[in-house]
């Protein structure tokens, strides 16, 4: 059972599945704003084909948790969230952390003026996780020491008051699990990635967090606190839809973009729109 009291019954299509290409999400995104950007994110085209969107900005829904096994489109659908933020927004009210251990999803944005710095496109184990959300935390302190001198609660506030430019930051980290394997480094990043799930959004940081093992181990309890959204494509079991959605179904998903949303305890089906290459380098590139 669906949000608003919808029940899905599946009828398989057979050769003629239909995708939802992301020029339809394209038109329906805001303009760029050069001066305060946007925090929105689409999620996918419900029921009812209408686009739903989350709004990182919100306090029920600054974090994501994306899970999917291979193939049901997990790496498209952040591909798609990080290309409509380019999309809506500049250099000066954007910025991204992008973590990429298979460095199959995000090579296309080595150069891009949206990453926060030199180093914030991250290929572990090359790179360490750990540094790099410890800079996060460092620039959330930072942001929250400028906002108390100008009587500021959060970002929004600080840019009302004329603060100046601090451009919001969206952390993506891929395959989380595989960062989470080795015992003596799980600790030590969950609590990194706790600290800032609890403090981050007024400071304009948020977090990605995608993986294709949503088990216990991986997505701990701590963990599941602090990401309100979930994301959820096709799983390999239905315990790791329960970790995932605190429900069962997610190991029936059809695939290739096929996912539930869920923020609290009610479930939309939505599928994700498809971003073909061309039109992807085109927006990550500048092109």
């Amino acid at each position: 059972e669906l949000e608003d009291g919808v029940l899905a019954v599946d009828i398989a299509r057979g050769e003629d599945r239909h995708a939802v290409p992301f020029s339809r999400v394209r038109e329906q995104l805001p303009a760029r704003d050069a001066a305060v950007g946007s925090s929105l994110i689409p999620l996918g085209v419900d029921l009812n084909n209408e686009l739903r969107m989350v709004d990182l900005a919100a306090s029920e829904s600054p974090h994501v948790l994306v899970a999917g096994t291979a193939g049901s489109g997990k790496t498209e659908w952040l591909r798609t969230a990080v290309a409509s933020l380019i999309l809506t927004n500049t250099p000066a009210t954007l910025r991204l952390v992008l973590v990429d251990p298979k460095r199959t999803a995000f090579g296309d944005l080595a150069s891009s003026p949206y990453l926060l710095g030199s180093g914030a496109l991250l290929f572990p184990p090359e790179g360490s996780l750990s540094e790099q959300l410890d800079k996060l935390i460092e620039e959330m302190e930072s942001r929250y020491r400028k906002f108390q001198d100008a009587g500021a609660d959060d970002l929004p506030g600080w840019r009302a008051r004329g603060g100046g430019e601090l451009p919001r930051i969206v952390c993506v980290i891929d395959e989380f699990a595989d960062m989470m394997a080795d015992p003596r480094d799980r600790r030590m990043l969950e609590d990194r990635v706790v600290r800032l799930g609890a403090k981050a959004r007024a400071a304009g940081i948020h977090l990605i967090l995608a993986t294709q093992h949503p088990d216990a181990r991986t997505v701990t309890g701590r963990l599941q606190a602090n990401l309100s959204v979930r994301v959820c494509l096709r799983t390999t079991t239905w315990q790791q839809s329960m970790v995932a959605l605190k429900q069962r179904g997610a190991e029936r998903l059809l695939g290739k973009g096929d996912l539930f949303f869920s923020r609290g305890d009610r479930l939309a089906r939505l599928q994700a729109p498809f971003l073909g290459e061309a039109e992807r380098l085109e927006i990550y590139r500048g092109r």
